[in-house]
């Protein structure tokens, strides 16, 4: 979990090569899992705008392929 939150505060903090209008303050995920499977994600954004806009657009992948226990390839879609 410690791992995930690095790698998106990461990602958060290096997007200031891509100027878009705005500056992310913070950032937080929260990500739970359950066991059958299924988990939710949370996120928090404390930006400070520096053009006018309507908000932030995100862009988030429903499609994607998981390697499984046991080797084999297998795609995946998240359900919204």
């Amino acid at each position: 979990m410690k791992v995930l939150y690095t790698i998106f505060s990461i990602l958060i903090a290096s997007s200031g090569a891509f100027a878009q209008g705005f500056n992310v303050k913070s950032f937080t995920a929260d990500i739970y899992l359950d066991t059958s499977g299924y988990f939710d994600v949370v996120e928090n954004y404390d930006l400070d705008f520096t053009q006018e806009k309507h908000g932030i657009y995100r862009e988030i992948n429903t499609d994607y392929k998981i390697q499984t226990s046991d080797g084999k390839e297998e795609k995946r879609k998240l359900v919204l």
